[in-house]
């Protein structure tokens, strides 16, 4: 999506995006406001879940206020990844719900296209997609995350 509205000339400078289910996909639709452009692009983006799969990851990540998706469970870690992103919410002594990937292939590939996002850990919080173990380290540093955690009731 950067590619199209840099594909304009134009910076881009607000994103809103929402996901629309039906029987069989999930789409997710996302409006750019670009500058200097006198319309805002809005994109579609259909993903193809297995019938059941998206309900299922809605289930999970909507089961706590803080969900991990993470290679092994907590006392386990299975990747320095996953073991660094449980330390950084145990800093915080933030209660969670993980859910380990390798567990369950369907989960672990399905999470790839739910969230657009090809790799573990992934953390949401309130239900919202935050990111990887990398978006976690800098939010944490910025005091961002424990902002998240705080409104999520989370510690």
């Amino acid at each position: 999506m950067a590619a199209f509205a840099g594909s304009l000339g134009c910076p881009v400078l607000e994103i809103s995006s929402a996901r629309v289910e039906s029987r069989h996909c999930l789409a997710r639709v996302s409006s750019r406001r670009v500058a200097n452009c006198s319309r805002t692009v809005t994109m579609c983006d259909v993903v193809d879940l297995p019938p059941g799969l998206y309900q299922r990851l809605e289930s999970q990540i909507s089961s706590d206020k803080v969900v991990l998706f993470m290679k092994g469970v907590p006392r386990a870690p299975q990747c320095g990844f996953s073991r660094r992103a449980v330390s950084i919410l145990t800093k915080f002594n933030a209660s969670f719900r993980a859910y380990d990937v390798l567990v369950d292939d369907n989960i672990r590939q399905g999470m790839k296209v739910f969230s657009s996002w090809p790799t573990f850990p992934q953390l949401y919080i309130g239900g919202e997609f935050i990111g990887g173990v990398d978006i976690m380290e800098s939010l944490a540093s910025s005091g961002e995350l424990l902002r998240l955690l705080i409104d999520a009731d989370a510690i």
